[in-house]
């Protein structure tokens, strides 16, 4: 499933009521790693600017170690 998320100014990140659960949730980088290790991609796009911001969120998951990286992971998210 890919979930769309928001990422606001503040850092927080935010998931759209229907995302990941019936009401609008804010989600933290632990539950990002969690719904990758379930097999689910993530985009997230800048609130206010409307920009793409999924890599630089991935990398600070990859950097935060809430993800062990296999080569499949490491390719897939190169491929992005």
């Amino acid at each position: 499933m890919n979930i769309k998320l928001r990422k606001y100014p503040n850092r927080k990140l935010y998931a759209p009521k229907g995302e990941i659960t019936d009401e609008g949730t804010y989600v933290t980088l632990e539950d990002i790693a969690e719904l990758i290790k379930n097999g689910n991609s993530i985009e997230v796009t800048n609130n206010f600017t409307k920009q793409d911001v999924t890599n630089e969120v991935l990398k600070e998951v990859v950097r935060l170690n809430k993800i062990k990286l296999t080569n499949d992971t490491m390719l897939d998210l190169i491929r992005r």
